[in-house]
C-alpha cells in the first residue's frame, strides 16, 4: 500500500511538473505581447521561402549584421544578445552586440552567429539569425500575402518592416508592415 502511495504522489508531481511548463511559457509570452516595447525592424529583400515548411513569409532584415566580437574565428550558431535603440527615423538599430545578457534596463534580444563574412569595405561581420524571422499566416493568405511581401521589398518607395515586441530578450513577431498598413490587411 505505502508503495502504491510514493508512485501516486510520483505521477502527480510529474503531472504537476508537465503542466507547469507550457503554463509558464504561455505566461512568459504573453508578458513580452502586453508589456514589451515595440520595435520596428525595416525589412529586405529575401529569397522566396521554401513551400514545404508551410504556410509563412521568410523575413531578412536590413539590421542584421555587426563587426567580430572577438579577433579569431566565431562559433557559428552561438547565441548573441544584440542591444536594441531606434534610430532617428523610428526604426530599431542595433547598440552592440555581446555574448553577455545584458540587465534588465537594456532593450535587447537573443539572437544566434548565422555566419562569419568579409564585406565590401574588407570588414570582418557576423550575420545575425533572428528567432523572429518567419511570419506565419493562415494557408489561404499565404500566397497572396507572399506576393504583395515581395513586390514591396523590391519596390525602392516602399516602407517595409517588421514590428516585434521586445522584453527581456525575446521578441515576438506581430505583424509585417507595408507603407504603415498590416500586409494582411491590404
Amino acid at each position: 500500500m505505502k508503495h502504491k502511495k510514493i508512485l501516486l504522489i510520483g505521477l502527480v508531481i510529474v503531472i504537476a511538473a508537465q503542466l507547469l511548463v507550457p503554463v509558464g511559457l504561455i505566461i512568459r509570452w504573453n508578458g513580452v505581447l502586453e508589456e514589451g516595447k515595440i520595435y520596428k525592424f525595416r525589412t529586405a529583400p529575401a529569397d522566396p521561402s521554401d513551400p514545404f515548411r508551410g504556410a509563412y513569409i521568410q523575413l531578412q532584415f536590413r539590421q542584421n549584421h555587426w563587426d567580430i566580437l572577438t579577433g579569431s574565428r566565431e562559433n557559428r550558431s552561438r547565441r548573441i544578445y544584440v542591444w536594441l535603440e531606434e534610430d532617428s527615423a523610428g526604426f530599431a538599430a542595433i547598440r552592440k552586440v555581446t555574448y553577455d545578457q545584458p540587465g534588465d534596463t537594456a532593450d535587447y534580444v537573443s539572437a544566434f552567429i548565422d555566419h562569419e563574412y568579409t564585406d565590401a569595405e574588407k570588414r570582418r561581420q557576423i550575420r545575425i539569425r533572428y528567432s523572429f524571422d518567419q511570419y506565419f499566416l493562415p494557408a489561404e493568405k499565404a500566397e497572396r500575402a507572399e506576393q504583395r511581401y515581395f513586390a514591396a521589398v523590391s519596390d525602392s518607395a516602399a516602407v517595409v518592416y517588421a514590428q516585434v515586441r521586445v522584453k527581456s530578450g525575446t521578441g515576438i513577431l506581430e505583424s509585417v508592415m507595408i507603407n504603415g498598413t498590416p500586409l494582411e490587411g491590404k
